[in-house]
Order: C-alpha cells, then structure tokens, then sequence
C-alpha cells in the first residue's frame, strides 16, 4: 500500500515538474514576443496553441 502511494507521489509530481516548466518555457517566450513585436494576434495565438495541449496533458 505505501509502494503504491509513493509511485503514485512520483508520477504526479514529474508530471507537476514537466508541465511547470512548460509554462515558464510559454512564459519566457511570450516574453520576449511582446517585447519583439507588442502585444498582437500572433502573441494570443501562440498562448492558445501552446496552453490548449498543456491542460490536455495534465487530466
């Protein structure tokens, strides 16, 4: 029983560590788009793009 409530503890937080760093990655890119060129439709399309499959992943 507590074998499989530390694989069960594993596996969420890699799957926790792997979506955060996705978003600091979304983040820092967003970032530095707005700073390139402002905050335009390319800047939303890439948040939707890149947040849709994130979400996705997680459930």
């Amino acid at each position: 029983m507590e074998i499989a409530l530390c694989i069960t503890s594993a596996i969420f937080l890699v799957r926790y560590l792997a979506f955060k760093r996705k978003v600091f990655k979304l983040r820092e890119d967003m970032k530095q788009h707005h700073q390139e060129h402002g905050c335009n439709e390319e800047l939303w399309t890439m948040f939707i793009k890149r947040t849709n499959p994130l979400f996705r992943f997680w459930s």
